[in-house]
């Protein structure tokens, strides 16, 4: 089956979490995250084809989507992609207006810790007071530009610019009765729904590449907390965006690795085979603080075990000892695919891009 590529549109407000517990009366407060966890999407996804196809039996959903990838997710605003600011980029707080979202580049730095150690760490340029773009995106064009190391064209916009914060606030009912007495008395919650622009002017979507799935061509389905409803279109393979995202310069013999999904790793941090390779060696790295990946396991019917992953925006530095073999390595080899189950829901995607020698 060949790939295809679905948009989903909002058509009310939306609620997505991590995988942290959330009990009504003892945490009342429960944060999204936007865009949701791959695993989201990909069971939102497998379940529109259970209802399509008219399948009760979780059993045979597992069967007969045992093959069924995710390949790609990515975030359209007004259908251009856009992606998480890399994390190995900074804005200056002495910036003026004009230039508030102009991004810059971290800077590499041999640190010497004595007895003959020594690490490499990134730093603000000239010392200068940097700060994280909080919620930062980068359109297309930026992003290329960002891995070709082109730090003068690169510009960033924010997720606040097209997305609402709107909190709701709930009380538990009791599943029998429907009512707030009982167990559920006293259980209060609030909850951050986010509302995703819809206007001509401003539009945000989600686009996502997959493979080995039989879905009608568009739809309703139910995606995040509260089941609420999202419209979903196929899009013709000619008219999704061309990404042209392989590093112009392939001179260079350091590498970033530019993680686009969530991934979730043995040692929680960094891909065993970045720290044992005859192919490449790992300098340092900018990633992010974990968020929390779980689930519900269709076959057993319970809670999947819970992971912390590395956010996307997370960036891995890497000195290749032969650029262009490792370039062709990490991507025949996905280094992120170290915990079963989690790469074919769209885990731990990336992008290579290159950085001077020095």
């Amino acid at each position: 089956m060949t790939k295809k590529t679905i948009h989903i549109e909002a058509i009310d407000t939306l609620f997505f979490r991590d995988g942290k517990p959330f009990s009504m009366g003892d945490d009342v407060w429960a944060d999204g995250i936007f865009p949701p966890l791959p695993s989201v999407i990909y069971g939102a996804l497998r379940s529109a084809f259970m209802f399509q196809q008219g399948i009760t039996d979780p059993k045979k959903v597992i069967t007969d989507t045992k093959d069924f990838k995710i390949q790609n997710i990515y975030l359209l605003v007004n259908e251009k992609p856009y992606f998480t600011m890399p994390l190995d980029l900074v804005k200056f707080k002495d910036n003026d207006e004009n230039e508030a979202k102009k991004i810059y580049f971290l800077k590499r730095e041999l640190l010497n810790l004595g007895s003959n150690d020594k690490k490499e760490i990134l730093y603000a340029p000239l010392r200068k007071k940097a700060d994280e773009l909080n919620k930062g995106i980068l359109a297309n064009n930026r992003f290329v530009h960002y891995l070709n190391y082109n730090e003068s064209q690169i510009f960033a916009d924010t997720l606040t610019k097209f997305i609402t914060s709107e909190p709701k606030i709930g009380i538990a009912r009791d599943n029998t009765s429907r009512t707030t007495s009982g167990e559920a008395e006293g259980k209060m919650y609030r909850v951050n729904m986010q509302r995703l622009e819809n206007t001509e002017e401003s539009k945000v979507k989600i686009a996502v590449e997959y493979e080995n799935l039989s879905l009608e061509d568009k739809g309703i389905i139910r995606l995040g907390g509260e089941n609420k409803s999202v419209f979903y279109k196929h899009i013709e393979q000619s008219k999704v965006p061309n990404f042209h995202l392989k590093p112009e310069n392939l001179n260079s013999d350091i590498l970033r690795v530019y993680l686009n999904t969530p991934a979730i790793l043995e040692n929680g941090y960094c891909p065993k085979a970045f720290l044992n390779s005859n192919d490449f060696e790992l300098l340092t790295y900018a990633i992010g603080k974990p968020i929390f990946a779980g689930g519900f396991d269709m076959a057993k019917q319970a809670p999947k075990p819970m992971y912390k992953a590395v956010p996307a925006g997370s960036v891995y530095y890497l000195k290749a000892r032969n650029h262009q073999q490792a370039f062709e390595h990490l991507y025949q080899n996905n280094p992120f695919n170290e915990v079963e189950g989690f790469a074919e829901q769209g885990f731990g995607k990336f992008y290579i891009g290159t950085t001077p020698n020095n």
